[in-house]
């Protein structure tokens, strides 16, 4: 073999090999793009699941301290003739809330003093649920098919309280906005089930021609 033929033999085996080898990157490399989208896939499947757990264990909270405390509330209430949840008013237009505290006994907030660690402890445990799902450590999605209902009835008690402690928007930004966003999809659920009824309704209506004698 002369040095012409083994030139050229090297150089077919070197493009050979360079071919080769950039096969095998493009494959090693579609097998790391692989792993990591898998990767992506399997961390979200735990952070999904991870957020259902946290919710979860926050809704046990939830009703075993949080409406456990509004329960004693209420009872001490009924057991001193209290009736500042009667006499100051709540209303919320779906964007704001408004509390007139006017008709209230001032006796009353007296004899409240008596359960301020319950109280105290219901108010932070109201906040503490808003902001577990606020900021996106728990499932939002499920807390409000368990505890939409209850969530929105006890904010309304701890609006009244807050009212009579004097605390401004700011310290209870994180109650507000749960409030107003679970308030606005309970009245949207509500609109729906009510224009489902007037299609239903509207499709069962019929409205015959009255034809003029002679046609």
């Amino acid at each position: 073999m002369d040095v012409k033929e083994f030139l050229s033999l090297a150089s077919s085996a070197s493009t050979i090999v360079v071919a080769a080898a950039a096969v095998l990157a493009l494959r090693q490399l579609k097998l790391a793009r692989e792993q990591i989208e898998t990767t992506k896939e399997l961390f979200k499947l735990q952070s999904r699941r991870a957020s259902i757990e946290a919710a979860v264990v926050e809704c046990k909270r939830f009703a075993e301290t949080v409406i456990q405390d509004n329960v004693k509330i209420m009872q001490f209430c009924s057991d001193e003739s209290i009736t500042i949840f009667d006499d100051v008013k709540f209303s919320c237009d779906g964007e704001s809330i408004t509390v007139d505290p006017r008709g209230l006994n001032p006796e009353h907030i007296q004899k409240l003093k008596k359960i301020s660690a319950t109280i105290n402890s219901f108010c932070n445990g109201i906040e503490s649920h808003a902001l577990y799902f606020l900021s996106g450590v728990a499932d939002e999605n499920l807390a409000y098919h368990t505890n939409a209902r209850a969530y929105l009835e006890l904010c309304e008690t701890a609006y009244k309280i807050f009212a009579l402690s004097g605390k401004d928007n700011e310290h209870i930004a994180p109650i507000q906005t749960l409030y107003v966003r679970w308030y606005k999809r309970l009245e949207a659920e509500q609109l729906e089930k009510e224009e489902m009824k007037i299609r239903t309704k509207l499709a069962t209506y019929k409205n015959p021609t009255i034809r003029p004698i002679g046609t």
